[in-house]
């Protein structure tokens, strides 16, 4: 691989490049064109049997299959949807499709490849910081609530009264949710595996409760 990684020119970063940094970490990511000649780089933390692309899976909320992550949104340089490019001024790490109620990671223009494909990895694999846990607890549940169930967790949780009282369980096993976070960050072997960690787990829920899961006015439906 050209290590293009202090580029930054108006020719963009390498989307390849930075797909091969986290194919390199064991995760599977390729560039796709995805309609309109928009370059995309998809990421999953397995590749589909049937065709060894980035598995994707059921999202309530999106209504379809979606990947685990996508990084941009970017542009081809060469013909035939080659060359991946992606500019530092609108490059996005984030859950695949609508991402609400999350906000995506944005690039800075300090960024290179190599930090663009680090914050991919650890949105995939951790390690589980209280705000990552936090983070891939609440896709967890865009995954399993539809949009409207969402919209109410984050109305009930707004007028709740008590700090220690979120309603995502009001819809769903929302502990089975965080083990589950916990399995995709590489923190539990399996959703068998009890958590033993409190204190990360208390802190992830208090943090995806009041930044994810409470309607505000800067990011609503």
């Amino acid at each position: 691989m050209e290590d293009t990684d202090t580029t930054k020119s108006r020719s963009g970063l390498s989307l390849d490049n930075i797909a091969e940094y986290i194919r390199r970490a064991g995760l599977v990511a390729y560039v796709e064109q995805t309609g309109g000649g928009v370059a995309t780089i998809y990421a999953s933390r397995e590749a589909d049997p049937a065709t060894g692309f980035p598995k994707s899976s059921w999202s309530e909320l999106d209504g379809m299959d979606m990947h685990d992550l996508a990084i941009g949104p970017g542009w081809f340089n060469g013909p035939d949807w080659s060359d991946g490019r992606v500019s530092l001024a609108e490059c996005y790490v984030g859950p695949d499709g609508d991402p609400f109620p999350l906000k995506p990671w944005e690039a800075g223009p300090d960024d290179t490849e190599s930090s663009i494909a680090a914050e991919a990895i650890a949105q995939l694999r951790g390690p589980a910081t209280p705000e990552r846990l936090a983070f891939e607890f609440v896709n967890v549940l865009r995954h399993w609530l539809t949009i409207d169930d969402i919209v109410a967790i984050r109305k009930l949780n707004k007028a709740e009264p008590s700090p220690d009282v979120c309603h995502s369980h009001d819809v769903c096993d929302a502990n089975a949710a965080m083990v589950q976070a916990l399995v995709n960050l590489g923190a539990l072997a399996d959703t068998r595996q009890m958590p033993t960690d409190t204190e990360l787990w208390n802190a992830a829920w208090n943090i995806a409760t009041t930044r994810y899961l409470t309607e505000d006015e800067t990011w609503n439906r």
